[in-house]
């Protein structure tokens, strides 16, 4: 069956699309018409989010709007896009994943001028003074003395149903680009079923390559003003049941300005391998009223002083051919400073004759000039000019379809061998690729056309629900903008099948939400920091299977604590301060309130790594701080690994927590003040010897009712039960590596300034110090039992020389009666190890020897499976949150790992594994700046070079002779590329579980990994030649052997001979 434009763009678009259904209004609102609305700082459009624009909106001087690849934008009524005289635009789409401007109304329902369009007004020269641009747009100005003016990218975007009517005559184009400099980027733009032109340049100097417009009223291409600019590689297809119902509908149609004249600078487009089809496509076809044959009119016209040049063409099936105008435009022919080149004419016949001439002209004729015999020179090698003749005599593929069109030549026929020319034209080789066919298209196959992948030709029928998500979506005010404040004011849902890179600090405004889907995952860029605000909410809800994984950017191995800030939660449950902010020098940082119940969202299944951006020493961020939160909020099973600060503080509020984890922190496990009272249930920690706080004290809890010890209330009592945390010297025998370190990894247990904090049924060991218990009003709450220790196993570790720490330490006045170790030690209290040193063994731990594979479980007839726990009203432990248990410790002894609530989502070896969403078929690595040997792994639908690696730069392979540029990647090759600095790659489609290279004969082979990390040794060879010795990976600097291929990375190997290599998993 044969495959058409049409099909290859839906076949694309049904691969690529997730279902996302998240909107947000751009603009003053719905049904607002025309009113005008500024944006008056940058915006970032996201992939994930469907938007509805309204009214005039109009990105003002100095503005940047930036859109993401697969951005769906549906414009409401009258709706428009205006880029302001020095704002920029820049919409950036991929092949894969166009940005679509479409209508607001459903499939079957939609119609030409549903809504404005866009307008882009640049700073570039035109002919006018002080120009205003048409459709009604106040401001409009446009213009300027700057020639290079850059008003941004348009690159794979899709406009569609634009034109909206004021009145009749009075309408927005599609694509409307006013003084616009060549600085811009216009590629890869289609527009369809526009109540105007498609594209119409009024004055400017902007190139532009790859340009569609479809069924529109007007003209495909207007050109006025004293627009200059380049334009190759264009197609326009004519509807012949739509016309300009107040003019004439042709394909190209270029003024000098409204009049006759010579003004300058003249309008002097130059236009190369078009192709227009007119209404009457195909024969046969005939239009439906009088008026329709009357108004759709020529495939060119040339007027009013314009030097429009054509060449290398193909324009067929329009009622009338080239119509010429004026003297000024036929002075300009006749001085050859107007060309007409190669192009190939079909002007269509029908039963009555053509309507309009082939060749017409109108206007005085300069001395010795005719528009025929001007057109058919025989050295301008223009076929079709001396008579009508079917479309069917050019040759195009098949144009029956005006939803599925084929406008590629056919072997054999004229756009293929009747000539083109470059070289003695006005055509500037320095911009123009020269091709030895004319028109559009050449004779490869569909899916190699330019067109191919992100056009669409039924518009009408398209559902639109949502856009094609990006395999990487960056949050916030960009990469590298460190603590640039963003405000998120909607709310927003993050998708599983995307990567998000957050920038600046990000916060979710009052009232807003974001919400994370189960297995995605958010790569924090430098200083980056998620902060949900007093009044926002955040629904990050993962699964055991499927945790949302919040990270840094950098590629196993390179990752280190404090890569990006972390994630803080700001609520609206008391505190004991006035006013508080947030630490971490986060502005506006607000939280607390008087709702104990407050409800900030949900945490759960959440893994946080390498958090706690250090802005200077001793003001870090934590790994989830939560300021404020009340018993609403929902914290459960989350793990904090590599902070550079504390991996929990709660600072007042009210939130319970269930199943957390902090591993290998900087400062304290759980940290506690200003008046938190929550319950904590089933936590583990794990210290890493060679991590600690340089400017204070690392320790296991830590707690303080305020910065002073006070009484203020609410007081900080915090309950925990069921807690196992492991210190640094987790078996016999660990050293410390610096009096530093053996200095500042100090107590299990820090309770002062008037805390509360009570701990139950715990394991406790592998520090240098046991409880510290400090201040007269927090010994007090020990001795009024407000504060408690109940069946604490806890073991102080020895050393050579000796504890550092006491095992039970006190400072500060005691109360009467009151002595720290008597009261650990109170019998009833049934706490163990508050007498003196022991080894961590002596608890019972399973296995603690491995940091990155820990057994934390007790022994079956361990101190914490047997020793006894304490749940009942003796104890402060609200039966309501507390799960009753026998053991002490955070894990059941009689379940095995797999059984524990860690199994699945928990990762104790963050710095060595590849991070990677939930989606199945998507592969995401690291490139480095500088050169790169790389590979594709997936079966992916587009394998152009430059989707699979879109900020690399040319791709070589290697085929034993030498080096070679390729523009598509096979799976199992491997190939050089070049990026200017470090990035992120992902690529989605189905695993490649093998492939197999010929090779002709002796020479080294670049072979590339798969989707999987496959053994060298499971690279095979066929035939007489053999692989000789070890496969080499580049390193950035030099090569190293290695005995594992990695997804995405390529590797020399020496082959004897001819062979097949063959790579399987």
């Amino acid at each position: 069956m044969k495959k058409t434009l049409l099909v290859v763009a839906l076949l694309a678009a049904v691969l690529a699309s997730p279902a996302i259904s998240q909107t947000r209004i751009l603009g003053p609102g719905l049904n607002t018409g025309r009113t005008v609305y500024h944006q008056d700082k940058d915006i970032t459009l996201y992939s994930d989010t469907v938007y509805t624009l309204t009214g005039l909106f109009l990105i003002d001087s100095n503005v940047t709007m930036t859109i993401q690849p697969g951005t769906l934008i549906k414009g409401d009524t009258a709706s428009t896009l205006v880029v302001s005289r020095g704002g920029k635009l820049i919409a950036n789409g991929t092949q894969d994943r166009p940005i679509v401007f479409t209508s607001n109304q459903p499939a079957g329902s939609r119609g030409r001028g549903d809504w404005g369009g866009v307008v882009i007004l640049g700073e570039a020269p035109t002919n006018q003074v002080n120009p205003q641009i048409e459709g009604g747009i106040v401001p409009g100005s446009y213009g300027g003395n700057k020639p290079n003016d850059n008003s941004g990218i348009l690159r794979y975007v899709r406009i569609e149903f634009p034109g909206y009517r004021f009145q009749l005559d009075n309408e927005i184009n599609g694509l409307t680009m006013g003084g616009v400099g060549r600085g811009t980027t216009i590629e890869y733009v289609q527009v369809s079923y526009s109540f105007d032109d498609g594209f119409e340049f009024f004055g400017g100097t902007v190139d532009a390559k790859h340009l569609i417009n479809y069924s529109g009223t007007d003209d495909d291409f207007d050109t006025d003003f004293g627009y200059s600019g380049r334009i190759q590689y264009a197609f326009g297809l004519k509807n012949p049941d739509i016309w300009d119902l107040a003019g004439q509908t042709n394909g190209f149609e270029s003024d000098n300005e409204g009049s006759a004249s010579y003004d300058i600078p003249r309008t002097q487009p130059k236009f190369s391998n078009i192709t227009l089809v007119g209404p009457r496509r195909v024969a046969g076809i005939t239009l439906p009223s009088p008026d329709a044959q009357g108004r759709h009119q020529y495939a060119v016209i040339s007027r009013r002083g314009t030097q429009q040049s054509i060449h290398n063409s193909v324009l067929v099936g329009f009622q009338g051919g080239y119509s010429i105008r004026d003297p000024q435009t036929k002075t300009a022919a006749q001085g050859d400073t107007l060309q007409a080149r190669n192009i190939s004419l079909a002007v269509d016949d029908s039963a009555s004759g053509t309507i309009f001439p082939v060749v017409h002209s109108s206007g005085a004729d300069p001395a010795g000039f005719t528009a025929s015999t001007w057109f058919n020179t025989a050295s301008y090698n223009n076929d079709g000019g001396t008579g009508v003749r079917a479309p069917s005599a050019v040759g195009l593929n098949n144009m029956s379809s005006l939803t599925a069109p084929d406008p590629r030549p056919t072997p054999g026929s004229e756009p293929l061998t009747a000539g083109t020319l470059f070289t003695g034209t006005n055509l500037d080789l320095g911009y123009f690729d020269s091709t030895s066919y004319r028109g559009a298209f050449d004779v490869s196959t569909v899916g190699n056309q330019w067109a191919a992948g992100w056009s669409n030709f039924d518009p009408q029928n398209t559902s639109y629900t949502a856009g094609i998500a990006a395999p990487e979506v960056v949050m916030g005010p960009g990469l590298g903008t460190g603590r640039t404040v963003y405000h998120q004011d909607w709310d927003r849902v993050l998708s599983s099948d995307t990567t998000y890179i957050l920038t600046g600090l990000y916060l979710i405004d009052s009232t807003y939400s974001i919400s994370i889907e189960p297995g995605t995952v958010i790569k924090g860029d430098t200083a980056a920091t998620l902060v949900v605000s007093r009044g926002g909410k955040i629904f990050a809800q993962g699964t055991p299977e499927q945790p949302i994984i919040m990270a840094g950017r950098k590629a196993p191995g390179l990752r280190g604590r404090g890569d990006w800030g972390g994630v803080v939660i700001l609520g609206e449950a008391p505190t004991n301060q006035v006013n508080p902010q947030i630490e971490g020098g986060i502005v506006p940082g607000s939280y607390g309130g008087s709702n104990p119940n407050d409800n900030s969202g949900i945490v759960k299944y959440v893994r946080i790594e390498f958090p706690g951006y250090r802005f200077h020493l001793d003001n870090e961020i934590n790994g989830l701080t939560m300021g404020g939160i009340g018993a609403g909020t929902t914290i459960e099973n989350v793990q904090v690994s590599y902070s550079f600060d504390d991996g929990f503080e709660f600072f007042g509020g009210t939130v319970n927590a269930r199943n957390i984890i902090n591993f290998g922190g900087t400062d304290d496990e759980f940290d506690t003040d200003f008046g938190f009272s929550g319950n904590i249930q089933f936590a583990f920690g794990l210290k890493d010897p060679n991590v600690w706080d340089l400017a204070g004290q690392t320790n296991g809890f830590e707690s303080d009712n305020e910065g002073s010890a006070s009484y203020d209330v609410p007081r900080t009592k915090p309950k925990f039960s069921n807690i196992t945390l492991v210190g640094p010297r987790r078996v016999a025998g660990i050293t410390l590596p610096n009096p530093d370190a053996q200095a500042r990894h100090q107590y299990a247990v820090v309770s002062r300034r008037g805390t509360q904090q009570s701990i139950h049924n715990s394991v406790l060991v592998g520090f240098q110090g046991g409880y510290s218990i400090r201040d007269p009003q927090t010994k007090t709450a020990a001795q009024g039992d407000t504060l408690q220790a109940r069946n604490i196993s806890l073991a102080v570790n020895d050393s050579a020389s000796g504890t550092v720490f006491p095992v039970v330490h006190s400072s500060g006045a005691d109360p009467a009666g009151f002595t720290a170790s008597t009261w650990f030690n109170t019998a009833s209290y049934n706490n163990d190890g508050g007498t003196g040193v022991r080894v961590p063994s002596a608890v019972g731990l399973v296995d603690m020897s491995n940091l990155n594979n820990p057994d934390p479980r007790p022994g079956i007839a361990s101190e914490p499976a047997t020793a006894g726990t304490d749940f009942s009203a003796s104890t402060n432990l609200s039966a309501a949150f507390f799960q009753s248990t026998s053991y002490r410790g955070a894990f059941d002894p009689a379940k095995s790992m797999d059984e524990q609530w860690t199994a699945k989502w928990a990762q104790f070896d963050p710095q060595n594994y590849l991070i990677c969403n939930s989606t199945p078929n998507a592969t995401i690595s690291n490139v480095r700046g500088g050169w790169n040997l790389v590979s594709l792994p997936r079966d992916a639908y587009n394998k152009d070079v430059r989707t699979v690696w879109p900020n690399g730069g040319s791709v070589f392979s290697f085929t034993g002779a030498g080096y070679s540029a390729v523009d598509f990647a096979t799976p199992g090759l491997g190939y050089w590329t070049f990026y200017s600095s470090d990035d992120e790659v992902q690529v989605t489609g189905d695993c490649v579980e093998s492939a197999q290279i010929t090779v002709p004969g002796a020479q080294w082979v670049l072979v590339g990994g798969l989707c999987r990390a496959i053994p060298t040794s499971n690279v095979t060879s066929s035939g007489p030649g053999s692989i000789s010795g070890s496969f080499f990976r580049y390193t950035g600097s030099g090569y190293e052997a290695v005995t594992v291929l990695q997804p995405f990375e390529a590797y020399w190997v020496f082959v004897t001979g001819s062979t097949t290599l063959t790579i399987a998993q």
